[in-house]
């Protein structure tokens, strides 16, 4: 593979590789300084393959920046954006990577050591973003992230009666004993736990 041009683009610290084939890829500025090469350049297989890697990586840790950026994130949920995100980067570059496990392995410890997967900031974010769900459905959400560990304080009693006073709801103590239990299987499903269902009913 023959790398004949290098050209600037648009987003901060990035340049384009184009080749000879007219393929091309984001790379890093810095990468681009080490690597030292003069144009054009006869790469070959080996060399090819670490440009791709390069590359990868590259495209990989920006993407985690921004959406750190965005909301606190988990090594849990941000890995398989990258896997998704790494899936698009190939089809788009038509390349592949036999390294991208390793790739996304060094992406997240980057991240673990500059201490930008903050699981508290994230377990306070989902807390924020979840505020209007029962404490049952918040802690079922963190144990499938793998964050049993996580008391959840909250009082469900003001939320629980609002949705009682709900139409749906209103006449729920009154019902008969089956429709009774089938609107206590709904609240049960939206999250609310038994005993304070009964308890407030």
């Amino acid at each position: 593979m023959k790398l004949i041009k290098v050209k600037t683009a648009k987003l901060p610290g990035t340049v384009w590789l184009i080749f000879e084939d007219k393929s091309y890829l984001p790379y890093s500025v810095d990468d681009w300084v080490k690597n030292s090469l003069t144009l054009p350049a006869d790469l070959s297989a080996d060399l090819y393959l670490k440009l791709i890697d390069q590359s990868i990586y590259f495209r990989l840790k920006t993407y985690s920046l921004n959406q750190i950026a965005l909301s606190p994130k988990i090594k849990k949920d941000l890995s398989i954006k990258l896997l998704l995100k790494s899936h698009i980067f190939f089809k788009k570059y038509q390349v592949t990577s036999p390294h991208l496990k390793e790739i996304i392995a060094s992406v997240l410890e980057f991240l673990d050591k500059h201490h930008l997967l903050d699981e508290s900031a994230y377990v306070d974010h989902i807390l924020l973003r979840y505020s209007h769900k029962p404490r049952a459905y918040i802690t079922r959400f963190l144990a499938s992230k793998g964050l049993s560990h996580y008391k959840v304080e909250k009082d469900d009693s003001k939320l629980l009666k609002e949705i009682l006073s709900k139409p749906k709801y209103q006449n729920i103590a009154q019902s008969d004993y089956k429709t009774r239990q089938k609107l206590i299987a709904s609240l049960i499903r939206k999250g609310f736990t038994y005993e304070d269902i009964k308890d407030t009913i």
